[in-house]
């Protein structure tokens, strides 16, 4: 589960669709998501794979789909709850740019059933470049506690936990770095400038900003707007009774005072002393690259109180399931824009523009607060039908209400509630909004082994989702059709001592994207403005994973799909033209991805591991007229077991030294000839550089 871009969570999975809405990507823990809803409370905010968790795995798209309504890829992770004796684990990790970060739990018995488990997450991450504010691109800590009793000797046990987080995070303000885009899918790196080692962030840690709410302007530290903390209290428990049938409950309160800071780059221009650009901090002419940011400070005051209960039983042939969540999310929520400029130089000095450092106030603002409630039922039955044939099949239905109030009003500078509008005189009144769905859910997994170690395999799936909260932030009321999503899979399998594959077809298809988008008018780059845009996505394709063991202590995995993620329905009109970007490939997903991850231990103590995935090329323009070329992100590491107390492991992140962009290119979406991007500068997301990283693990 390494990644390329960011080591602080999962990587992400590719299912063909485009994850425009992260919350699709789902951290569950002890069976609940660890937030509810990603902006701005991200997940690595409030949970990291840690010492404190006993196990963590995958959950496979229709045990999401099933369990939690939600479309996607899981990863789900259970809180160890003591132990009858002490026992305890420390690790510790280092890389070569000076972040440390360790983690410590223990466990043991308090009294007769009675246990105890406790942990510290510490991290202390500079980053890979000098950021000049601040010490830390990721100051993270997590302090957990669990308290368990085990009951009617042991065949059910209650657990009360307790999580205290606090993170700062510079991860989505300082991920760019400029280059130069050569037109053909390649980028140059420019003189004095090494992506992801070189600094270029602002070095003022200061952002001014009108606040949406009340119209004030403020001034913050970026390190004070990204501080995020929570605290969360869960109850968790389970029975087995006479029957064999089981019984599990998992529940939460958490309540969270979260923020992001979001730098994205615009436009670099070229600027003369004609232009009117001073240094800020002692009002020089500048003259030179001049880049062009949107700062965006936003906050939260989050409620969130979650619940599940899931009684399973076997009777016969059926293994039966029935369970129940409950998930209420309230938010008071506000996102303040701001843009501003600095010298594209190495730890550039912010630029005065006419004598003023920042403009257009909240003319990208965003703001909502209500909640949301979702309840849910659902039902499973894994059926062993012959020794043949097993179907598992579930349905899930979900009764999800939504109301809150908004400012949907057309955003102008120094827009904020009460604000009158220049133009027209429309006094920008919160308004209330509302909305309920009744959501069904269906999917069905058929088995056939056609042979003892072959067979064919079959996957339907049918889901509805509603609109979200975050739907609500912008100038227009989203729209409010029921999100569906049809799924279909068809393939073989084949196992074997030396081979075990699975190789399948895919059809994925989801209606009603929304996003929101700050689109430049191609007659006019200096004019922009924020549309909202609905869309569907459709994709098809060949996915064959492979685990070959060739001899000995020898194992080599290989993951190859082919899919062709493409939009629908994608027609509008802005700026006095109509424009239609049905069947363009989805940006900023690859056709073809390659994993090929060989692993070899020549003692049983020892192994030595690497992954390369290939990403074939990737669109960055809705209008597919620009592309990033295919590229490898490489790993490797070797990990040695000194005894059971002792674990070592070393690994390096692009070990190959692999440099190139990903993403968007911002202000590109309407425009429909390539060729003036030839030879530009422009910033953007990049990978991880080389990194070397040191991991020890004891047991005690």
């Amino acid at each position: 589960m390494l990644n390329a871009s960011d080591d602080s969570g999962p990587r992400q999975i590719s299912i063909g669709l485009p994850v425009v809405n992260p919350s699709d990507v789902i951290i569950l823990e002890n069976d609940l998501p660890v937030v509810y809803h990603y902006w701005p409370h991200f997940p690595n905010t409030h949970w990291r794979a840690d010492a404190s968790l006993d196990k963590i795995g995958l959950l496979k798209l229709s045990e999401v789909q099933t369990t939690t309504g939600r479309v996607g890829y899981a990863t789900n992770s259970y809180s160890k709850l003591g132990s009858s004796t002490f026992e305890g684990r420390l690790n510790y990790r280092l890389n070569h740019f000076g972040m440390q970060q360790f983690d410590l739990a223990f466990s043991g018995p308090l009294a007769k059933g009675w246990l105890y488990n406790v942990s510290v997450y510490q991290n202390f991450d500079p980053g890979s470049f000098d950021l000049q504010f601040t010490d830390f691109y990721d100051r993270t800590s997590i302090y957990k506690g669990a308290l368990t009793k085990r009951f009617d000797n042991q065949r059910g046990q209650i657990s009360v936990l307790y999580k205290h987080a606090v993170s700062r995070s510079m991860m989505a303000a300082a991920n760019t770095a400029p280059f130069r885009y050569n037109g053909d899918g390649s980028i140059t790196e420019l003189p004095g400038f090494q992506l992801g080692t070189t600094n270029y962030s602002a070095i003022d840690g200061n952002m001014t900003y009108r606040d949406i709410v009340t119209g004030e302007l403020k001034t913050i530290q970026l390190e004070d707007a990204a501080q995020n903390r929570s605290d969360e209290i869960g109850l968790l428990g389970h029975y087995t009774f006479d029957d064999g049938s089981k019984l599990k409950f998992s529940a939460k309160y958490s309540y969270s005072d979260a923020a992001i800071v979001f730098h994205p780059g615009l436009s670099i221009t070229r600027a003369t002393t004609a232009d009117g650009y001073s240094y800020s901090d002692n009002g020089q002419p500048y003259e030179g690259y001049v880049q062009n940011r949107m700062s965006m400070i936003d906050f939260g005051q989050i409620h969130d109180a979650m619940m599940m209960a899931e009684y399973t039983r076997k009777r016969g042939n059926h293994n039966l399931r029935i369970g129940m969540n409950e998930w209420f999310n309230a938010i008071d929520y506000q996102g303040n824009s701001t843009r501003f400029q600095h010298a594209m130089a190495p730890s550039p000095r912010k630029l005065d523009k006419n004598g003023a450092t920042y403009s257009s106030f909240n003319s990208a603002g965003e703001y909502y607060t209500g909640s949301e409630n979702r309840t849910g039922f659902y039902l499973t039955d894994d059926w062993n039908i012959s020794r043949k044939l097993n179907l598992y099949a579930g349905a899930r239905l979900e009764y999800f209400t939504l109301n809150g109030e908004n400012l949907p009003y057309r955003r102008y500078a120094d827009f904020h509630s009460g604000s009158k509008n220049p133009a027209t005189g429309e006094t920008a009144t919160p308004q209330e909004f509302g909305q309920s769905w009744l959501l069904p859910s269906f999917t069905a997994n058929l088995t056939y082994r056609m042979t003892r170690r072959a067979g064919l395999l079959a996957e339907a799936s049918y889901s509805e989702q509603g609109a979200k909260l975050s739907d609500y932030a912008g100038f227009v009321s989203p729209y409010t059709d029921a999100v569906t999503v049809p799924y279909g899979r068809v393939g073989v399998y084949y196992n074997h001592p030396l081979i075990s594959l699975v190789s399948a077809v895919t059809y994925i298809r989801k209606t009603n994207f929304q996003s929101r988008f700050n689109l430049v008018d191609p007659s006019n780059p200096a004019a922009t403005s924020m549309y909202h845009l609905k869309y569907d996505v459709a994709t098809a394709g060949w996915t064959t994973d492979a685990v070959i063991k060739p001899f000995e202590g020898a194992e080599l995995h290989l993951l190859a799909t082919i899919q062709n993620p493409q939009y629908e329905n994608y027609a509008f009109e802005a700026y006095g033209k109509e424009y239609n970007f049905n069947n363009k490939q989805v940006t900023g997903i690859s056709r073809i991805l390659l994993e090929i991850d060989p692993s070899y231990r020549p003692v049983g103590n020892l192994r030595l591991w690497a992954s390369f995935r290939y990403f074939s090329r990737q669109y960055a323009s809705i209008s597919n007229i620009l592309f990033f070329n295919p590229r490898w992100e490489t790993f490797g590491g070797v990990d040695y077991t000194a005894n059971r107390h002792l674990t070592l492991s070393a690994l390096v992140v692009n070990f190959l030294n692999q440099t190139g962009a990903s993403g968007s290119i911002s202000g590109s979406e309407l425009m429909t000839d390539g060729s003036m991007y030839n030879n530009v500068y422009m910033s953007g997301s990049y990978l991880r550089p080389l990194t070397f990283e040191l991991k020890a693990s004891v047991k005690f």
